[in-house]
């Protein structure tokens, strides 16, 4: 592989691991971000290593105060700063990193004392040259938790959005954020497995007025008899197409919602008619949704799909309350079997004309690119 340039643009019928990408110690990577133009962010024992998005050549690596780092995100406006957080409440608050610690923010309540040493869940950046605010998720111990919205120049915090109790499924802490800079909506969404299956929400809320403008939530809400007990395993939302994604947890159906039309009902299912496909869903097994470019990326256990849209055709489906036109999306899978044999997908994120994958326990990220002699098997 050429790293002195680009590759060609992402074809998820087309794309096959390249490399990996593994920083000089400590290779496990707990969590990275690949969403900045300016740096690819790998976080790994509390140390920060930066790549070239372009070149994917190894930059630097910034040691931080903490031991684990379990949430990262790159600002816009800057070319070296990275944000974290941790999963554990021992190390509380928002952390801001160049070559050396920038400032901290920190969920406090002057009312409320039982609001302290607060974790962060999640950091979604405006996106925005014109905004210069970021959004924070946070949960204290007790599971109360709250969105913050943070000045990036001033690192204050200057509004809160949507604050739960966290005493039940459908109010625990936000453990993805979005920006939506198309539509200025900020999507939140939170899903946990159990003894008996899975549940979760979708929020979506306008942070000028700080309301909620649609939120659903499952088991409960409205859903047609066909999919009773087919709660998401996980849900996202693609920033490019305006629609959100949610994986079935029983059939392994994908379905759709546009982020325009939004209601009681919104989900439109495309289901795999392939039986060879269909035979391989496993009830309960680990599953990560994540939305690029118009394409739905999946990682099911160990193995890589994606549910691409067919330029040029049409059907009429039932949902959003009614009938409507949608278009058509078609499944393939991405990896070939040795791939999926590496370990568990823990996550997935797009970045230029890459998808970067982590599994779970396996030194480095996973590099796909577009490539002709890649073996993938494209399911008609």
């Amino acid at each position: 592989m050429d790293r002195k340039q680009s590759p060609p643009p992402l074809c998820p019928f087309d794309a096959a691991f390249t490399s990996s990408l593994s920083p000089p110690c400590s290779p496990i990577i707990s969590t990275f971000s690949a969403s900045s133009s300016f740096s690819l962010l790998l976080a790994h024992s509390g140390l920060i290593s930066y790549y070239d998005p372009t070149s994917l050549s190894f930059s630097s690596t910034t040691r931080t105060h903490l031991d684990h780092i379990s949430t990262i995100a790159s600002f816009s406006n800057d070319t070296q700063i990275s944000a974290i957080g941790s999963g554990s409440y021992s190390y509380q608050g928002l952390h801001l990193y160049s070559n050396h610690h920038v400032g901290s923010v920190y969920w406090v309540d002057d009312s409320d004392t039982r609001i302290h040493k607060s974790r962060v869940t999640a950091i979604s950046d405006s996106v925005s040259e014109s905004d210069s605010v970021c959004y924070v998720g946070f949960e204290c111990r007790h599971g109360e938790n709250v969105v913050l919205v943070v000045d990036k120049s001033t690192l204050k915090v200057v509004g809160e959005i949507g604050r739960q109790s966290g005493n039940s499924a459908k109010s625990t802490g936000i453990k993805r954020l979005r920006w939506v800079q198309k539509v200025g909506l900020l999507v939140g969404s939170s899903v946990n497995w159990g003894a008996f299956g899975c549940s979760g929400y979708v929020r979506v809320w306008d942070p000028r007025s700080r309301e909620v403008v649609w939120e659903m939530s499952e088991p409960g809400g409205m859903v047609r008899s066909s999919r009773m007990g087919d709660t998401m395993a996980d849900v996202d939302v693609d920033p490019e197409g305006l629609f959100l994604a949610k994986m079935g947890s029983r059939s392994g159906d994908l379905g759709v919602a546009d982020l325009r039309m939004l209601g009681s009902d919104p989900w439109v299912y495309m289901e795999d008619t392939n039986p060879g496909l269909n035979c391989n869903w496993k009830t309960g097994g680990s599953v990560v949704v994540h939305c690029y470019k118009g394409n739905v990326y999946v990682g099911r256990d160990g193995e890589l799909e994606a549910w691409s849209r067919v330029r040029g055709r049409e059907v009429v489906v039932e949902g959003g309350g009614g009938e409507r036109r949608w278009g058509v999306y078609r499944r393939n899978y991405v990896d070939k079997v040795e791939d999926s044999e590496r370990g568990i997908i823990q996550r997935i994120e797009g970045g230029g004309d890459r998808l970067f994958v982590s599994r779970e326990g396996v030194e480095g990220v996973e590099v796909w690119e577009t490539s002709r002699s890649s073996g993938v098997k494209t399911i008609l």
